[in-house]
């Protein structure tokens, strides 16, 4: 883990505020989250029906058997711009005995939406089986 470098003057920080973001990035693509694909990931869990922030992570994760999970630095900033294209929209609960949350649910757009990009992995998925799927996989040209 990164140590933070002494702050004693305001652009170290700053730098190190960059390399941290740099490095969660990496994180995360090494936690097989690719950049870029946590707006499908969102959508796609939300098809299924409202639900707050840590519930889609979680749903995400387990869908994956935990090859694939967000932290809250990638998810929410996905939240709140998918919110702001009225792909979903958000409303507050207070289960009893809980803290408020934010529940999110998709949109018609969002739906819409979340049927293309499934689509648009299927037919990559696709494309990509018939890559590396055996035919002459290993065999020099």
């Amino acid at each position: 883990m990164a140590v933070a470098p002494p702050l004693e003057e305001p652009c170290i920080g700053t730098r190190y505020i960059g390399f941290r973001a740099f490095r969660e990035e990496r994180l995360a693509e090494e936690k097989g989250l690719p950049k870029g694909n946590a707006t499908t990931l969102v959508l796609v869990v939300l098809r299924d029906g409202a639900r707050h922030g840590y519930d889609i992570a979680r749903e995400v994760e387990r869908r994956s058997d935990h090859v694939l999970s967000f932290n809250h630095g990638t998810l929410y900033p996905v939240l709140h711009a998918l919110e702001q294209n009225e792909l979903i929209q958000s409303t507050w609960e207070q289960p009893e005995g809980e803290r408020r949350r934010r529940v999110y649910c998709l949109t018609e757009t969002g739906m819409a939406e979340a049927d293309r990009e499934i689509a648009r992995w299927r037919s990559f998925s696709d494309a990509m089986e018939k890559v590396i799927g055996g035919n002459g996989l290993g065999q020099a040209v």
